[in-house]
């Protein structure tokens, strides 16, 4: 209590608590409102709710509140001392003054911390006035500073009225006696001046993350590179950090886990970046305390319809070495190969992912990759059903090396007869692609691109056709559209002087024979038999006329 003789040098130092108090609204990662001029009642309550905004799940939090002071007000319009436990006094026009009562177990503790407060003993003898230092500043890195010196100092023996109250976040309102209240977890300290109902949002920092991948298509059998960018806060607990990384069954792991880190700041990745700057960075082997899971229980997760396995895990370890872990950006990069397995049809090929600890986990950062088709019909005219041709897709169209190897697909698209895809790397397949009379032949497991179908030959028993003279191109775009067009001039029905749908592109070989090209060998060795017997001719003619003159 403070007596009226010293009641115009004490507003002083009450208001400038107070002002701390006000600075204290948001530290160390909470924010609460306070101030709110209401009845003091017999009790005083603390509701922490957590914050819509973020995104991902939480634990429920529970943290612990602990009174420091009592808390009383002096009216500043009258003389004498309120208790604030009066519920008829409204503190609308009233400063706060500090108390810690005889027993308090704090008070070795506030009386240590000289340089933020000063500590004089009530002439009753029944405890001690606590006022802020002079020429203390009154701002938030203060009331960070004094709320971890209290939290690190938490007495060995708590009891009474200065017992820990546990305060879940998103639960219901805690009722607590008015005053000074440490309120901490193991990610979040923070004062609170509790004289009224008070409300506390969590403001702490969680894990964040995002993944991103190199390409959007790709062939069977190439590798896309997959970056997940992860900021840890540097007031992470203790508890392992897990990246979980849940493969389509098409896609390989190459287990080539790389990292890049960086002190979380300024310039350093964020999760908005693409993966064109992340390909810029240089990675290396995972460092310490950090290490990749592929096989045990702990990839399985959840039950029922909601059971899932990851394909690997990267673990983050802060108990290990938190100097390399907290406060930490963390982009880890790895390659997963697109398998023959792959199929065109449906919305690709999806990777999922998403961090977690034990108090937080991140939403499921979703990429795709797919992979394109084209469907071809080979028709000879007249032909017999056993009519084959042979032909070689290429990237190339003159370049027989850049021919693309495929094995059958027994999974095959929607209405097609004979399937091919491209052959992965655990695959030994063929350049030859068969196009059967009047098949629906599918091939598949491409990227976006432009490719070269070239008629390499006939099946055994199939004779008598026009061998086409120039590729069907064919050009996927980056959507998947596929459009053809083709020069082919011995089988007239095959010239496509615009490009057209690539869902079942018709390859036509008509009967006969074609005759070369003017100047070709066909033309030039009758001229040449002709050119002999005129000469051969000319020559018997002299010669007879000579033998007549004789």
């Amino acid at each position: 209590m403070i007596a009226n003789k010293k009641r115009g040098h004490n507003m002083k130092s009450l208001k400038k608590i107070f002002a701390l108090l006000i600075a204290m609204v948001m530290v160390l990662g909470m924010s609460t409102s306070v101030f709110a001029a209401q009845t003091e009642g017999t009790t005083a309550s603390i509701t922490i709710t957590t914050d819509a905004t973020y995104e991902g799940s939480t634990q429920a939090n529970v943290y612990k509140a602990y009174k420091i002071f009592d808390a009383s007000y002096t009216s500043l319009t009258g003389t004498g001392t309120q208790d604030a436990k009066d519920p008829t006094y409204n503190p609308t026009d009233a400063a706060v003054s500090y108390f810690m009562k005889t027993g308090n177990p704090w008070i070795s503790t506030v009386q240590g911390m000289t340089d933020y407060f000063t500590v004089s003993a009530a002439a009753d003898g029944s405890g001690y006035n606590v006022t802020l230092k002079s020429g203390v500043d009154n701002s938030a890195s203060t009331a960070s500073a004094i709320a971890t010196a209290l939290k690190n100092a938490l007495p060995a023996s708590l009891a009474g009225d200065y017992a820990a109250i546990e305060v879940t976040a998103g639960g219901s309102a805690v009722s607590v006696q008015p005053g000074y209240y440490l309120i901490a977890s193991d990610t979040a300290t923070n004062l609170a001046l509790v004289t009224t109902d008070v409300t506390i949002v969590e403001k702490n920092t969680y894990l964040t993350d995002n993944k991103t991948v190199s390409t959007t298509n790709l062939n069977v059998g190439d590798n896309a590179t997959y970056y997940i960018v992860v900021i840890v806060p540097s007031n992470v607990t203790d508890d392992d950090i897990t990246v979980h990384d849940e493969l389509a069954s098409a896609l390989k792991f190459n287990n080539d886990v790389q990292v890049y880190s960086v002190t979380t700041g300024t310039n350093t990745p964020t999760t908005s970046w693409t993966a064109a700057q992340f390909a810029e960075l240089t990675y290396s082997s995972l460092g310490a305390g950090m290490s990749v899971v592929k096989e045990g229980t702990a990839l399985t997760h959840g039950e029922g319809a909601d059971a899932k396995t990851c394909t690997f895990h990267i673990v983050l370890d802060p108990d290990a070495d938190g100097a390399a872990i907290k406060g930490k950006t963390f982009v880890f990069k790895y390659t997963a190969e697109l398998t023959s397995e792959a199929d065109p049809d449906g919305d690709g090929y999806v990777n999922k992912e998403y961090t977690s600890n034990p108090n937080y986990k991140t939403n499921e950062n979703d990429v795709t990759v797919k992979t394109y088709d084209f469907t071809f019909t080979k028709t000879f005219v007249n032909g017999a059903a056993t009519n084959a041709a042979t032909f070689e897709l290429r990237t190339t169209a003159n370049d027989a090396s850049t021919a693309i190897a495929f094995i059958t697909d027994t999974d095959l698209v929607s209405g097609a007869d004979v399937g091919y895809v491209k052959a992965d790397s655990d695959d030994s397949g063929t350049t030859t692609i068969t196009g059967t009379q009047n098949k629906k032949t599918n091939v598949n497991g491409l990227a976006a691109g432009t490719y070269y179908l070239v008629e390499t030959g006939y099946a055994s028993g199939t004779t008598g056709y026009n061998m086409m003279t120039a590729p069907v191109v064919i050009t996927i775009a980056e959507d998947g559209t596929a459009t053809y067009t083709c020069a082919d001039t011995s089988n007239s029905s095959n010239t496509q002087e615009t490009a057209a749908s690539a869902d079942n592109i018709q390859i036509v070989n008509q009967s006969g024979s074609v005759l070369p090209s003017t100047g070709g060998i066909g033309t030039t060795i009758f001229y040449v038999i002709g050119a002999i017997l005129v000469l051969g001719a000319g020559i018997l003619l002299v010669t007879r006329r000579r033998m007549n003159a004789n």
